[in-house]
């Protein structure tokens, strides 16, 4: 806990290392999802952005694995969070081509300095979610090389080899 956020491990983690921080009640950035946040929120946004970044550092020291910091631009959640995730992507609960593009494609995994770019320019979040809409059609890639792969078991069995051939 640090001043105004929490984070928790993922109750259903889509990699070795998956957090959420989320901003307590009492922390003036109790919204429902990203899509709400807007330039009286970009300061509070920055202090949470900030904790999750030293705690992405801190657990880079554990992987080999880059580790990630983001908001989903379609969130499954109704309560703003962000992510910090490793990009091994080993997990038995990454089952989906909607969770993998969630966590792999930026526009619909947004990292906090495109939201904090988009707030101070524009006000608001509107055009980037917009764009988000329709790219849960996407190619399933590997994160890593850029292979295509025709389905989720194929890329999950690539994924496993890639981050052996790539470490």
């Amino acid at each position: 806990r640090s001043s105004g956020f929490v984070w928790i491990y993922d109750a259903y983690p889509k990699s070795t290392y998956h957090l959420l921080v989320i901003p307590t009640m009492s922390s003036g950035l109790a919204v429902n999802s990203v899509a709400d946040l807007k330039a009286k929120h970009l300061p509070l946004a920055q202090c949470m952005h900030a904790y999750a970044k030293r705690i992405a550092n801190h657990l880079s020291n554990s992987t080999k694995n880059p580790v990630k910091v983001g908001y989903h631009a379609i969130p499954s959640m109704n309560r703003l969070h962000l992510h910090i995730i490793s990009q091994d992507f080993l997990s038995p609960s990454l089952k989906t081509k909607k969770h993998w593009l969630s966590f792999t494609h930026s526009k619909l995994f947004l990292a906090p300095e495109v939201v904090e770019k988009e707030i101070e320019e524009k006000g608001d979040l509107k055009s980037v979610l917009n764009e988000a809409k329709n790219l849960e059609t996407s190619r399933l890639e590997c994160n890593r090389c850029k292979q295509v792969q025709k389905n989720m078991p194929t890329l999950m069995t690539h994924i496993a080899s890639c981050l052996k051939t790539l470490n």
